[in-house]
């Protein structure tokens, strides 16, 4: 069988003993874990009796998580130890596990995997298809899922603070008017300010509660609002003036945003065809004429040159990229 033939098996076999060697590792850790509660249990057992449930039945150790404990502690442990990728998927607005977001990429990975290899993709290529597609389509869906919850925050934030305006011209207190603003508007904005308004009534400071959840946006106006209220709690003052002041210029701001965004349309719009008719024109010529891309392929020269092209092609992209931000 051609070298060409057996790497698609060999990386099926690689997928495979990975996944039976995490399924292992986890079993052993669920394993011990599982001892662990035992023989605590057994050890409050025998220095008090258990309390009896509402129909006089004793309760036994809750082990139905033990599972998903196990393969969470161990992804954060040898995958995540800084905690970056939750972080990403926490500003990302998902209410999803680490594990099942790489088990999401490995599935995405392999199918691009099979895909290239019925479009001819050579042994090594494919290698290479595999790890970027798996290493990078996670980051880039959540770098694309958290700009568009981030842009969706920073639109509604005008209206949040507008709320809390008239909620303290009325007489309203400010935790009363964030409950306000979790009540009426929509995502994000009204998961936040929950989570803002339940963590200041166990007793959080309202300044450390905001500041908090600014962390996983990083948009200035919601900072400026944040240093508003500190400003306002320390010095006293027109808050409901301030706030206003504070909305109007967030909407101007975004005006600002917008103009700038139609005026560098053009070049955006030109960055976009210039980076995708490459991939275009190879894929017309892949369909009309395969012989001719054949040897790109193929032969190790065609491998250097695809990866020169896609080099060439990443700067190309971050430069225009670049110029496209300066502009605005």
């Amino acid at each position: 069988m051609s070298p060409h033939g057996t790497v698609l098996p060999a990386l099926i076999l690689v997928g495979l003993a990975g996944s039976s060697l995490l399924l292992g590792i986890s079993a052993m850790r669920l394993l011990a874990f599982r001892r662990r509660m035992r023989g605590r249990a057994a050890a409050v057992r025998a220095s008090a009796p258990a309390p009896a449930g509402p129909h006089g039945l004793r309760r036994g150790p809750r082990l139905d998580r033990g599972v998903a404990t196990g393969i969470e502690g161990f992804l954060a442990t040898h995958f995540d130890r800084s905690g970056a990728f939750r972080s990403r998927i926490a500003a990302a607005g998902l209410a999803v596990s680490l594990s099942r977001i790489l088990l999401l990429a490995a599935g995405a990975a392999f199918i691009l995997t099979l895909l290239g290899h019925a479009l001819g993709v050579s042994g090594p290529m494919l290698l290479l298809l595999f790890g970027a597609a798996f290493a990078g389509l996670p980051l880039l869906a959540l770098r694309l899922l958290a700009r568009r919850r981030r842009a969706r925050f920073q639109m509604l934030l005008p209206d949040a603070i507008g709320l809390m305006v008239r909620g303290l011209r009325a007489g309203v207190p400010v935790s009363e008017t964030i409950a306000e603003v979790a009540r009426e508007l929509e995502e994000p904005l009204r998961s936040v300010f929950r989570r803002v308004h339940d963590q200041v009534r166990l007793g959080i400071p309202l300044e450390a509660a905001l500041w908090q959840e600014a962390r996983a946006f990083n948009v200035s106006a919601f900072d400026f609002l944040i240093v508003s209220l500190s400003i306002q709690r320390e010095t006293g003052g027109n808050l409901a003036e301030t706030l206003s002041g504070l909305a109007d210029l967030v909407r101007r701001r975004q005006q600002m945003q917008l103009k700038a965004r139609a005026l560098t349309s053009e070049a955006r719009a030109s960055a976009i065809i210039l980076g995708s008719l490459p991939a275009v024109l190879a894929l017309l010529m892949a369909l009309l004429a395969p012989d001719y891309l054949a040897p790109l392929f193929e032969t190790k020269g065609g491998h250097m040159l695809l990866a020169l092209g896609a080099g060439s092609l990443a700067v190309g992209a971050a430069v225009m990229s670049a110029l496209v931000r300066l502009e605005e």
